[in-house]
């Protein structure tokens, strides 16, 4: 296995494309929208989520809450 440069690399991130496209592609005669764009809407967020956690984003985030947590919680 190569070295990964960018998050499209992932496997992942291949696979979370493939769901998406695959949602798209079953779901375009639903009449039912609400259930359409939510199933849709998960699928996308793999794929949106995937790159904050190669660029450690989510890692940096959640350090961020926790310490505003604390930082509530001492006042």
């Amino acid at each position: 296995m190569g070295t990964i440069k960018n998050f499209e690399d992932l496997e992942i991130w291949k696979l979370a494309r493939g769901i998406v496209n695959l949602i798209y592609s079953d779901f375009r005669s639903c009449k039912d929208y609400t259930y359409k764009n939510q199933i849709s809407g998960a699928g996308i967020s793999v794929m949106n989520n995937t790159p904050k956690v190669f660029a450690g984003e989510v890692m940096l985030n959640s350090a961020s809450f926790l310490i505003s947590q604390r930082d509530l919680w001492e006042r």
